[in-house]
C-alpha cells in the first residue's frame, strides 16, 4: 500500500483487523479502518475499486469462498496471493512439529491448524 501511493500516486485503503497495526498503518499516511473482511467487505458497493488485493490471508478466513465473492464484486479486477505451504522448510516444520511455522512472510502463531 505505501509503496503504490506514494511512488505510484495511487488511492489506496485497506482493511485491518488489528487496531495496532491499523494505528501503525494510519500514522504512515495509510487510509486504513479496523475490521473483520468477513464481515465488512459487505457494506462496500459492487464494483467500487478498480483493484481489490488480499494478501497472504485466505487461508485463515473461517469462510474464504465467501470471502472470495466479496472481492469479486467489489472489485473490478481481484488480485489473492496464498503462503507457499508447498516449501520444503515449511512441510519439513510441518511433518516433524505438527504445527504451522512462524516466518517472516507468516509471522503469526497458527493456533486452530
Amino acid at each position: 500500500m505505501e509503496y503504490l501511493k506514494f511512488n505510484q500516486h495511487n488511492d489506496v485503503r485497506g482493511l485491518e483487523p488489528q487496531k495496532d497495526l491499523v494505528q501503525k498503518c494510519i500514522s504512515k499516511g495509510l487510509s486504513v479502518i479496523e475490521g473483520d473482511a468477513e464481515k465488512e467487505l459487505i457494506q462496500f458497493p459492487k464494483k467500487s475499486f478498480d483493484y481489490v488485493v488480499l494478501s497472504q490471508t485466505l487461508q485463515a478466513f473461517f469462510n474464504p469462498e465467501e470471502v472470495l465473492d466479496q472481492l469479486l464484486r467489489i472489485g473490478k479486477q481481484t488480485i489473492v496471493s496464498i503462503p507457499n505451504f508447498g516449501y520444503w522448510k515449511v512441510r519439513l516444520h510441518l511433518l516433524f512439529k505438527g504445527t504451522m511455522p512462524v516466518t517472516k512472510n507468516l509471522p503469526n502463531e497458527w493456533y486452530n491448524t
